[in-house]
């Protein structure tokens, strides 16, 4: 897979996520009444997936046009870590979103990244050794020793030997 690639699956999968996730958060405000935990996931859910995409957005442009290095995408990526900090200190802070589901929200694109990693991996093994993992062979100390031309044999015996 190349980069883009990867970068989409990322992000479609993190949009899959937040959708599951905030469907889970339905039941819980059905059963419970309080879409508090609804409002947590939803909230900060968003905030991932949007960090996410911005700084995707800045990365490319950064990443296309690498000879005109301009201190404003750099300034601009500061911008949005300092904003997204400041959103998640002041909903934290004043108690705007429930905490628990609002963390749950903000790991939805590190959950996105874990599962397109392990994808790719998974992808990338089987495309070098073929469909199915084969078991690794062990190798004992006589398929080792047979490979070599010159075999030493010490004519006495080490003390390690006699035990």
């Amino acid at each position: 897979m190349t980069s883009q690639n990867i970068l989409a699956f990322v992000t479609k999968s993190g949009i899959v996520f937040y959708v599951l996730v905030n469907l889970v958060a339905v039941i819980v405000w059905l059963t419970t009444g309080s879409p508090a935990f609804l409002i947590g996931f939803a909230f900060g859910g968003a905030v991932s997936l949007i960090s996410f995409d911005l700084s995707k957005r800045i990365g490319h442009k950064v990443v296309s046009n690498p000879t005109d290095l301009k201190l404003q995408y750099f300034v601009l990526l500061w911008v949005k870590f300092f904003v997204v900090i400041v959103i998640c200190f002041v909903s934290v802070m004043f108690k705007l979103v429930n905490v628990a589901a609002f963390t749950g929200g903000l790991s939805i694109i590190v959950f996105a990244i874990i599962v397109s990693a392990g994808i790719t991996t998974v992808q990338e093994y089987r495309k070098d050794y073929g469909e199915e993992p084969q078991p690794e062979q062990f190798i004992g100390w006589d398929d080792v020793d047979k490979t070599k031309k010159f075999v030493y044999k010490p004519k006495d015996k080490s003390a390690i030997d006699k035990l």
